[in-house]
């Protein structure tokens, strides 16, 4: 009788505990399905919070990077007050490539427009190119009545005084209905509009003719160009007419003069 009512107690101890709280194998009690759903939510908002604190850095980055965009910088040569016109040689051949046809120009001026001072962010010329051949033949660029605006932009590559922006902008600016107009012959014929170009612009100081006289380069590598194909005659390889897209390349110097002659140190430096 003792043995059976002590099975009988054993038994009922055992089903009170299947039938209490189950631990884990720490002894710790398992995290109910609200308490789980909380901690998602935790985890979430930190995740949230870092995401935030992730993009406020990119911005507080992009616009230190916009804050180097570069301007003009006329010192120690020239005073506060010094004005000057800044006129700019082709350092090589310039061409443009449109549908298969290399345009060459041996001969091109940035004609001065205007007067700048220190701080200037933009200089705008007017572009003459001369001595310009293709595969076609002898090939006129006419620019009459369009201009560049030229602004190095976005952040710099310091090295002292040689800064280089490896990004800027060349806008065209065209009066009216005009458009630079390429003429290969009267064979291939192709029109430039009011555009900026943007990619593969770029800026840099430089000494030119290995003097100490300090100017700055506008390089243009292979930058993209809106442009219409508006003749497509016999032996032009346009293969056809209408909009495409060509390419624009050369290295130009540009430097500043007070007065007519006089020459004065123009670099870019960052904007304050």
């Amino acid at each position: 009788m003792q043995r059976r009512h002590q099975a009988s107690t054993y038994r009922t101890v055992l089903a009170d505990s299947l039938q209490g709280p189950v631990r884990s194998l720490h002894g710790h009690m398992p995290k109910t399905t609200n308490e789980r759903e909380e901690g998602m939510i935790r985890n979430v908002k930190a995740l949230g919070l870092a995401l935030v604190a992730i993009f406020a850095m990119s911005a507080m980055v992009a616009s230190a990077a916009q804050a180097e965009n570069g301007v003009l910088d006329l010192s120690p040569g020239g005073g506060a007050g010094t004005k000057v016109t800044i006129k700019g040689n082709q350092v090589t051949n310039h061409s443009f490539t449109i549908a298969g046809v290399k345009v060459e120009c041996s001969i091109v001026v940035f004609q001065p427009l205007g007067e700048y001072g220190t701080g200037a962010t933009s200089v705008e010329v007017h572009p003459v190119y001369e001595g310009c051949t293709s595969g076609i033949g002898t090939t006129i660029v006419n620019t009459e009545n369009c201009n560049f605006t030229l602004m190095a932009n976005g952040s710099a590559n310091a090295n002292e005084e040689m800064l280089t922006w490896n990004t800027g902008e060349v806008k065209v600016t065209c009066n009216g209905s005009t458009f630079i107009t390429i003429n290969a012959a009267n064979v291939c014929v192709a029109t430039i509009a009011t555009q900026t170009l943007s990619s593969g612009i770029s800026f840099t100081n430089t000494t030119p003719n290995n003097t100490n006289e300090m100017a700055f380069d506008v390089i243009a590598n292979k930058a993209p160009v809106a442009t219409v194909k508006n003749v497509d005659g016999f032996g032009c390889p346009f293969v056809g007419t209408g909009s495409t897209t060509g390419e624009y390349t050369g290295r130009t110097t540009m430097q500043c003069f007070e007065g007519s002659v006089i020459r004065v140190d123009c670099t870019i430096k960052t904007a304050p």
